[in-house]
């Protein structure tokens, strides 16, 4: 049923709600990639990590890095 409303999974929706509150978390410096991970549900970083690199291609360093670079 849910799939049938929005045109995706529940699990693909928590993923894309989860990856774009980590960007706008890297967005900030105040916060360190591991407490990110961690208020996101992840047991480690790198579980967080690597799930990270799987959403958006780049590590969360990376991210970071860019995201700094463009302001």
């Amino acid at each position: 049923m849910f799939k049938q409303t929005y045109g995706i999974s529940p699990r693909e929706y928590l993923s894309k709600l989860k990856v774009n509150e980590a960007k706008k978390l890297l967005m900030k410096p105040s916060y360190s990639v591991a407490d990110i991970g961690l208020a996101l549900g992840y047991s480690g970083l790198a579980n967080f990590s690597r799930q990270f690199k799987r959403w958006t291609g780049l590590s969360p360093n990376q991210f970071r890095v860019n995201a700094s670079q463009k302001q």
